[in-house]
């Protein structure tokens, strides 16, 4: 794309002083605004790459919540002692990060798809992938612990993307 080394160029100037390679911005298609011209070829293959993105990391968040879920069972359920509870915690806090590294990688997935998908005129997605906000994040068996005067919960939409049944 021509117009993306003027705008490497107008980065590097703003940018003082040595920089490390990971920090320089790769222009994506979904990155540029229009500031520069973009062919339409490759903004569908970032679109493409972008939504698979996303899935895979609602998977990754998904299975992040079970293994969370099931850990904090076994941790009541079979450990005493501060030694066995202290590890517990430790792999639940590695579990945590776990998820909020996933659901960071999913907001980044999704605003980019956005943002390509409405300059594509791409509309068919709206009803597999949507925003995802803190309240989605939680396991799916947070919603059948009901206890009494709690009234009935749903399922998070998460659980109910491709491969998942009602």
């Amino acid at each position: 794309m021509p117009g993306v080394s003027a705008l490497r160029d107008e980065w590097t100037e703003l940018a003082s002083g040595p920089h490390p390679p990971e920090d320089v911005p790769l222009f994506l298609p979904s990155q540029l605004n229009g500031r520069a011209a973009c062919p339409r070829t490759l903004e569908m293959i970032e679109l493409q790459l972008r939504e698979g993105q996303a899935h895979d990391a609602l998977n990754e968040l998904c299975q992040g919540l079970q293994s969370r879920a099931y850990m904090l069972k076994f941790k009541d359920r079979f450990l005493r002692g501060q030694g066995a509870n202290t590890w517990a915690r430790n792999c639940v806090k590695a579990l945590d990060a776990k998820i909020n590294s996933a659901a960071a990688k999913y907001r980044v997935a999704y605003r980019s798809f956005a943002t390509l998908s409405e300059s594509l005129g791409h509309v068919d997605w709206k009803e597999k992938l949507r925003p995802l906000v803190d309240e989605d994040i939680r396991a799916l068996t947070d919603t059948f612990d009901l206890r009494p005067g709690e009234g009935r919960r749903k399922v998070s939409w998460i659980w109910r993307t491709y491969g998942s049944n009602e």
